[in-house]
Parts: C-alpha cells; structure tokens; sequence
C-alpha cells in the first residue's frame, strides 16, 4: 500500500493535468480523450 500511496502521489499531478485538459477538449474531443486515456491505461486497482 505505501507504494501504490507514493506512486498515486506523483501520478496524481499528471492526472490532474490530463483531467483539466480532458475537462477544456471533452466538448469537442470527448471521444478521442476517452479512448486516449483508455489507450494509456489504469494503474491496478483503479477501476
């Protein structure tokens, strides 16, 4: 747990970013982030 604590701590910044630019494209890209993200992945246990 302390590991995937550390890890989400210095994911989470970049989370962040691609959440606030996800949220300013979702109108007209919302599709494309989503299959984006989906593209990148999930870290195990996030879903």
């Amino acid at each position: 747990m302390g590991n995937w604590s550390r890890a989400r701590g210095h994911t989470g910044d970049m989370l962040g970013l691609l959440m606030l630019a996800a949220g300013g494209l979702l109108s007209s890209h919302g599709v494309v982030i989503a299959e984006l993200l989906l593209s990148v992945g999930t870290p195990p246990g996030f879903l």
